[in-house]
């Protein structure tokens, strides 16, 4: 069990933001690739920056933590924020390759120019 005297409320709070943001993760993961309309790198963008940005603080907040304190937790929290963030990395590439032509022009501006 953890001892929460330990963490400060703002720990507490960003563990929160965290937690709440993982049926996002969840959306992200699940959604297909070939859902993502013509205005794609918005459309996916919008959902994944928000995720890199949080996790990836997440992931240095908790290491640092870790070394600092040596609390099992944190390393806990951390492996977590790395994990969410690998899983998310090939669904985002895969999502650009499929946007892209091998040119690298989007496949959009084709339709529009026709």
């Amino acid at each position: 069990m953890v001892n929460t005297n330990v963490m400060n409320v703002p720990t507490k709070i960003f563990i929160a933001i965290l937690v709440l943001f993982l049926p996002a993760v969840l959306l992200a993961i699940i959604l297909p690739v070939n859902e993502y309309d013509c205005d794609a790198p918005l459309a996916v963008f919008i959902l994944v920056i928000p995720i890199y940005l949080l996790y990836g603080a997440g992931l240095i907040f908790f290491a640092r933590s870790y070394l600092k304190k040596s609390i099992r937790f944190y390393l806990v929290l951390s492996v977590i924020c790395c994990i969410i963030l690998v899983v998310i990395t090939p669904k985002t590439i895969s999502a650009m390759h499929e946007l892209t032509k091998v040119n690298g022009t989007l496949n959009c501006e084709a339709k529009y120019n026709e």
